[in-house]
């Protein structure tokens, strides 16, 4: 009886699995439920952690989940040492594939020796355009461009998680990439419509980069029609300075009681924040392909998002969804005020959004496609 294939995959994966902080989260624990129903699998998850006090390893059947201790300080210190960290659990482990799902985890798979697939979730040189206003992010995305630099030319495989991806790296004939979308649960699917009229979410961390502020400026718009319309803020809050500018905003033009900050909730909060929202928004100055679009479309709930890396590929404009252009606030308030007046509008969005989710990025779809490119680099591919 052939032993079966040893995976290691490199990813932040939260302690409490019902704490997803950030879409990578998100995206970890569905692939790790997905690999969880494949036979001749031997899951190995590894990440470098501060939410542990020392090394610890959890099973749950043919997954092991090996948290790595990292102190609390400063990131980049914490950049340089998980390499080192990782890099020698893996040689513990001694994976037949390691799957990195950060540039410095496949810096770590590569200097241990072992044939490493990269999946890119992000573009780090856009990010670093908009994260510049301290030293600590500078040096945050300048090493973080550095470990990109090291492990591409590296790597056996580079998954793309959408067209947007391989586009910025210029990679459309490098017989060495492949296009796997990240995925959705079936409990998205599973959700209820219990939609509480005039309720738009927004599902994502407190941060500049999400940009928050633009919805609350066309909310001010939105309300001028819709006057029960309101916002609930969805995630984990990381830049107390940008969310004091929101409240202070909210609360010089008559906001306030239309803005609620829930932090970061739990995923079956989550599942109820989607059953109860009219809509999710998106406002991001950067992403790649922002999960929370998916989510709401399994969900059979549409979306209003600006233009912004995949969003073009992920919603067809005016069919499951809209797409405005980036700091147009009154057509985001224009389409944001159609879909909240208008409830067969909203059900026939929603429904197209589910039916193309459901299409693209159903979770078992994807761990058979992850599964293809880790026996054909446990092979030599």
């Amino acid at each position: 009886m052939s032993k079966p294939l040893k995976v290691a995959l490199a990813i932040m994966y939260p302690l409490d699995p019902s704490r997803r902080s950030g879409g990578l989260q998100a995206v970890a624990c569905d692939l790790v439920r997905g690999f969880k129903a494949v036979e001749d699998l031997e899951l190995h998850v590894v990440h470098c952690t501060k939410e542990v006090d020392s090394n610890l390893v959890v099973q749950d059947g043919s997954v092991f989940v090996h948290y790595l201790h990292v102190p609390r300080r400063r990131v980049v210190p914490n950049m340089l040492t998980s390499v080192w960290k990782l890099g020698r659990e893996l040689r513990r482990i001694q994976p037949d594939v390691v799957n990195a799902h950060m540039a410095q985890y496949a810096a770590a798979g590569i200097l241990a020796g072992f044939p490493t697939v990269l999946t890119i979730h992000g573009i780090v040189w856009r990010e670093a355009e908009i994260f510049r206003q301290t030293w600590f992010d500078r040096l945050r995305y300048r090493a973080a461009m550095l470990y990109d630099r090291f492990a591409m030319p590296r790597v056996r495989k580079v998954v793309a998680i959408n067209p947007y991806v391989r586009r910025e790296y210029h990679a459309e004939a490098d017989p060495r990439w492949t296009e796997i979308p990240i995925p959705v649960s079936d409990d998205y699917f599973a959700v209820a419509d219990r939609t509480v009229p005039g309720r738009i979410l927004c599902a994502g961390t407190i941060t500049e980069l999400k940009n928050g502020m633009a919805l609350l400026q066309a909310l001010k718009l939105v309300r001028e029609q819709v006057p029960e319309a309101h916002v609930h803020f969805a995630g984990r809050i990381d830049d107390r300075q940008y969310l004091q500018r929101m409240e202070t905003y909210a609360a010089e033009n008559g906001l306030s009681d239309a803005v609620v900050f829930r932090g970061l909730i739990r995923y079956e909060e989550t599942l109820r924040a989607y059953s109860e929202c009219a809509v999710l928004a998106l406002t991001s100055r950067q992403e790649s392909s922002p999960r929370v679009i998916l989510e709401a479309a399994a969900a059979g709930k549409p979306s209003v998002s600006v233009r912004v890396g995949s969003v073009g590929d992920m919603i067809e404009d005016g069919v499951s969804g809209y797409v405005v252009p980036q700091d147009d606030i009154p057509a985001l308030a224009d389409r944001l005020v159609r879909v909240l007046t208008d409830d067969d509008l909203r059900r026939r969005l929603g429904a197209a959004a589910k039916k193309r989710v459901g299409e693209r990025y159903s979770l078992h779809r994807v761990v058979a496609q992850y599964m293809d490119v880790y026996r054909d680099v446990a092979r030599g591919g």
